[in-house]
């Protein structure tokens, strides 16, 4: 397999995501791919089928054709926070039955990127967040391309090592911020306190 060709610019928020942002995830991930050496037992699939749906990229391991991640793509960096579009991420892990091998999934607009890990234990897409640390390539108007690139690279790498080991750790806020919140619904100083907190700890 050859080295996938690279874009030529980095996308604006008025985009295409798909003639212009996934161009450039499918380029990262697959060079991801070759450079972890997994690019003969793992493919990038874009516009995965899951039943209705369609998985904007799906990562398949070749000799079981099981899905191991699932990558969700929008334009803008708040989307990335949206409980709506996080949702829409799970969905194609709880509505591929009998496809998914490992339930890892992702939401990103290639800026910034957030990771997940399904399990019926945990049901609030909230408590599935991953704790990676800081998925951030940079920002469309400010970062160089190359720098931009070769560090979206690096976060494809950094999920498909976490997902292919089956190696997810859930962030340590995640599993608790639902009861903490639903605890504090009746006391607005009190949510935003607590919102504040968790803020803080997920950027840094």
């Amino acid at each position: 397999m050859t080295h996938p060709s690279l874009p030529a610019t980095l996308p604006s928020y008025n985009d295409d995501e798909v003639t212009s942002f996934h161009p450039l995830l499918g380029f990262a991930l697959n060079a991801a791919l070759l450079n972890l050496g997994l690019d003969a037992d793992f493919e990038v699939e874009h516009h995965f089928p899951v039943r209705r749906l369609i998985a904007d990229f799906a990562v398949v391991k070749k000799s079981t054709r099981g899905v191991i991640l699932f990558i969700e793509v929008k334009r803008r960096p708040g989307d990335v926070a949206s409980t709506r579009y996080r949702v829409q991420a799970q969905s194609y892990v709880t509505q591929s039955h009998g496809l998914v091998e490992l339930p890892y999934y992702a939401l990103t607009n290639l800026e910034v990127t957030a990771a997940f890990k399904h399990s019926p234990s945990r049901p609030q897409v909230e408590q599935q967040l991953l704790d990676l640390g800081r998925l951030e390539a940079g920002r469309f108007s400010t970062t160089a391309p190359s720098i931009f690139f070769k560090d979206l690279v690096s976060i494809a790498e950094k999920l498909l090592e976490v997902s292919i080991n089956d190696s997810g750790i859930y962030h340590a806020l995640s599993g608790q911020l639902v009861t903490l919140l639903q605890n504090r619904a009746g006391n607005p100083n009190k949510w935003h306190e607590l919102m504040t907190v968790v803020g803080y700890e997920y950027v840094r």
